[in-house]
């Protein structure tokens, strides 16, 4: 017998009904999917800090939405089956999971030390079988530059984008890019790159209502022979 405690937050109704208002179609396995993947944040945010905010539209307009708008700017991206995306500090799965919904292209492997956190992706990996998509339950400290060399290198509020770029340089691609979230518009005036990193453009998005975002793009500098 099914009680209270079983039901769902949230059901894919709902979530196309919001999606509806920014005008974003998916398929029914992709609405599917995040309906069970917010389903679940919300469940065991319960019992665990996975995210601030505890409502289910909250989550999927300013959380979430991000990765929709960087699915977007990827697809065009010339991405093979064998490239390396790396999710730096994925958390709660924000972006990679809802990214990885709308957008299959490449090897994306998350990187999580927490111990909760880890088991919570692995769950949620478990139910929803994303495509060529994996967790890695190690820091960015530990990470060997000579097994991994990533073509996209992501993170979302895990370092200041400054300590981020120098701490993965020795893990890109030479054409690769690392891709920073933002609040702010990029300044030339106030923001200096690291020696080995060089500014490459800029996309601004609004998420619904009216909030303004940035993602910042970056592409390694050639190390003098």
């Amino acid at each position: 017998m099914r009680t209270d405690k079983d039901k769902p937050f949230v059901d894919g109704q709902e979530i196309n009904s919001e999606l509806d208002k920014v005008q974003l179609q998916f398929s029914k396995k992709a609405v599917d999917d995040l309906t069970t993947y917010i389903n679940l944040v919300l469940k065991w945010n319960m019992h665990m800090n996975l995210v601030g905010s505890r409502h289910w539209k909250k989550i999927l307009h300013e959380l979430i939405a991000d990765s929709f708008y960087l699915g977007n700017y990827l697809s065009s991206l010339n991405i093979q089956p064998d490239d390396l995306i790396l999710d730096i500090g994925a958390g709660a799965g924000i972006p990679g999971i809802p990214l990885r919904i709308i957008w299959h292209a490449g090897q994306y492997l998350m990187i999580e030390p927490n111990q909760k956190r880890f088991v919570f992706l692995r769950v949620v990996l478990s139910q929803l079988q994303l495509n060529q998509t994996s967790i890695l339950p190690q820091s960015l400290e530990q990470l060997n530059q000579e097994q991994f060399t990533a073509r996209i290198i992501l993170s979302r509020g895990f370092l200041n984008w400054k300590e981020l770029l120098k701490a993965v340089h020795a893990l890109i691609h030479p054409q690769g890019q690392a891709v920073i979230f933002s609040n702010h518009n990029w300044d030339h005036t106030k923001n200096i790159c690291p020696a080995s990193w060089s500014f490459i453009d800029q996309k601004e998005y609004i998420l619904y209502p009216d909030l303004k975002r940035y993602f910042w793009f970056f592409s390694p500098r050639n190390e003098p022979s």
